[in-house]
């Protein structure tokens, strides 16, 4: 071989090699390539494997979600449905008797009709009112709350329930617990709503509401523990007892009955307020319920009532007698202070209750009271002691006090001032004869306006206070109203902010920049809370606000009186005519 074959064999060679490097080198980044592409890939169908396992997480949740709505919507419509049909029934069946002239149980009838009502309009309530909070449009109305009488006021109103299944309920409440400060219309709803649950799902037990105070911080809290003996509720189902639209166990709710949205929203009405509701429980054994809530609410009182000053009266009105009287009732079972302001009828007083010596001492202060009903036995403080108190004070001792004792101890009471001695049990008679005391009613007139643009709920109303001794004019645009306010003032004012021509707001800020400016207590009646800006005008001006179905027509003629009770210069004629001119 030459040497010229040896050069080109050579050459060949390192070419072969180089190009054997460029493939190896090919070949190895093609590897690595192939294996960053793997590794890239095994990262992707991981992630798409957790994006998979996260969307069909939410897909159940959406189904599980769905699932409970349509279970929530199914129980609402059997719930809403009863009522219902039970009030379109015995419509049905009152008309057809009325029509034989059979009226033998037309009050029977009319009972359960009302009570259907009322329980149609609590179950729209509680829908409404968490659908509010979960927008955060709930407000809330914050004044002094006596623990005690809230107390004994809830467990007055859920014996009933509480004796239907066989329960014994014991109550522990200090009578010196701290006076709150925030909305005892939720607290009360609340309270009501674990009662209720405790008796509805304990038979022939023991359920126990303790009450306790505790400083945490320098703050004060108060702590209702509802306790029951009932079937309590299992580890796993604990979690859902406090989710929207999902209930424990819907066969408990069709057993029990409910739509099992009470614990929801009193645990959503204490958050409002600062507070919240926690639970223990052991399945057969029985559950605990504490409803913790702050002393003190977090924001202030949305709504601030003054005094108005006097109205003008036109001068050849007819005057009839109506009293401005305000009766105190110091006791501490609320029982009592509603028996009494029973006896008196609102007619004669508007009668106000403090449950402990230290509340009735403060309220005696602040409303100066015509006349005082005082218990001798009471849980904080001897109720003579209070009697001197009383006495003893330059401004409160001229308020004849009339003395409540289980035995005669009337030679002792008149030795200390009293000016009056009744021994329970209570009747008409000592009530009647302790009346004696109360100063000459006041000589006034006028009449009340009732501002509604729904022609039958207009009707109700003036039937309703007409039946109750009062003169009633009705307005059904704010037009109207304006009109009838400018040629004779009345001496309240029944106002429903939803009109068909102006918004109740504007009548009200209306009357309020008139020249001579019509003065009378207003009582607004509404079907929804009021915004903030709604209540900030209307302050001042407003005595009370009304939800429209959450009081019954004879606690809004007690609401009515008392607010022109403290309206000292106003009054009502008691006939029905209209007003002339």
């Amino acid at each position: 071989m030459s040497t010229e074959e040896v050069a080109t064999l050579t050459e060949q060679l390192q070419l072969a090699r180089k190009e054997a490097g460029y493939y190896r080198k090919l070949a190895q980044e093609c590897g690595e390539r192939r294996l960053k592409e793997s590794e890239e890939l095994s990262s992707l169908i991981a992630q798409l494997r957790q994006t998979e396992m996260v969307l069909m997480q939410a897909r159940d949740e959406a189904d599980a979600a769905n699932r409970a709505k349509s279970q929530f919507l199914a129980t609402m419509s059997h719930e809403l449905r009863t009522p219902l049909t039970a009030i379109i029934g015995y419509s049905q069946l009152m008309e057809q008797l009325v029509i034989a002239g059979d009226y033998r149980t037309v009050e029977t009838d009319l009972h359960r009709i009302y009570a259907a009502g009322r329980h149609l309009l609590s179950l729209i309530n509680t829908v409404l009112d968490l659908s509010r909070i979960e927008a955060g449009q709930l407000q809330f109305d914050a004044e002094r709350v006596n623990v005690p009488y809230i107390v004994g006021t809830v467990t007055e109103t859920i014996m009933p329930l509480i004796e239907q299944n066989h329960n014994t309920l014991e109550v522990i409440c200090p009578a010196h617990i701290v006076t709150m400060y925030t909305d005892p219309l939720k607290v009360r709803q609340s309270l009501l709503n674990l009662l209720g649950n405790a008796a509805k799902f304990t038979k022939a037990g023991t359920i126990r509401l303790t009450v306790t105070q505790e400083q945490v911080d320098g703050v004060d809290w108060v702590s209702f523990a509802v306790a029951d003996s009932g079937i309590g509720i299992s580890a796993d189902q604990i979690s859902k007892l406090f989710k929207p639209f999902s209930q424990v166990d819907d066969s408990l709710n069709r057993r029990y009955d409910g739509s099992g949205l009470g614990l929801v929203l009193s645990q959503r009405l204490c958050q409002l307020l600062g507070g919240d509701i926690t639970m223990e429980s052991t399945f057969g054994v029985g559950s605990v319920f504490t409803m913790r809530l702050p002393a003190i609410a977090p924001t202030e009182p949305v709504l601030h009532i003054a005094r108005p000053s006097p109205a003008e009266r036109a001068p050849d009105e007819e005057v009839p007698v109506v009293s401005d009287n305000i009766v105190l009732v110091i006791d501490a079972d609320p029982a009592v202070g509603s028996l009494i302001a029973h006896l008196i009828g609102p007619e004669r007083a508007c009668v106000i209750y403090a449950a402990s010596g230290a509340e009735g001492i403060e309220l005696a202060h602040d409303v100066l009271p015509e006349l005082i009903f005082l218990n001798v036995l009471m849980p904080d403080r001897d109720g003579w002691q209070l009697l001197e108190a009383l006495k003893t004070n330059p401004d409160l001792a001229h308020i004849p006090v009339v003395m409540i004792s289980i035995d005669n101890q009337q030679q002792r009471g008149l030795a200390l001032g009293v000016a009056d001695f009744i021994t329970k049990p209570i009747d008409q008679d000592a009530v009647a004869s302790a009346l004696r005391w109360l100063p000459a009613p006041t000589h006034t007139s006028g009449y009340i306006l009732v501002v509604e643009g729904d022609h039958a709920l207009a009707e109700l109303y003036q039937r309703t206070l007409e039946g109750a001794g009062w003169r009633v004019v009705i307005a059904r645009t704010g037009r109207e109203a304006l009109t009838a306010i400018t040629t004779h003032p009345p001496a309240a004012i029944m106002l429903d902010l939803l009109l068909p021509d102006m918004d109740g707001v504007h009548l009200i800020n209306t009357l309020r920049e008139r020249p001579g400016r019509v003065e009378c207590p207003t009582i607004i009646v509404i079907s929804s809370d009021l915004s903030n800006a709604d209540r900030a005008q209307v302050q001042g001006s407003t005595r009370q606000i009304l939800r429209n179905g959450a009081h019954t027509f004879s606690e809004l003629t007690k609401q009515l009186h008392c607010c022109l009770a403290t309206h000292s210069s106003t009054g009502l004629k008691k006939q029905t005519e209209p007003p002339h001119g």
